[in-house]
């Protein structure tokens, strides 16, 4: 009965870079809103859509990283939430 402990441990402790394809984080401000959205592969860098925001919550960037590398273009919007180009 022991074995199947063991084995249960060893899966927990390699869980992290194996059974997790991508994990999605969030930062906060200090006034308790979403300051990003991120995503991380199993090897930890950004991987996949991402999102930043205003203090007022509205949405500042939204892009792309592809194995930490940045993807342009990267949209950008004004502090009250109107697209801006460049």
């Amino acid at each position: 009965m022991k074995r199947p402990v063991a084995v249960v441990i060893v899966l927990m402790l390699l869980c992290p870079t194996l059974c997790l394809a991508s994990v999605e984080k969030k930062l906060y401000f200090p006034n308790g809103k979403v300051r990003a959205v991120l995503r991380y592969n199993a090897n930890q860098m950004l991987d996949g859509p991402f999102k930043v925001f205003w203090p007022n919550g509205k949405l500042r960037q939204q892009g792309r990283y592809k194995n930490g590398i940045l993807i342009l273009p990267v949209k950008q919007y004004s502090m009250t939430g109107t697209p801006v180009n460049f």
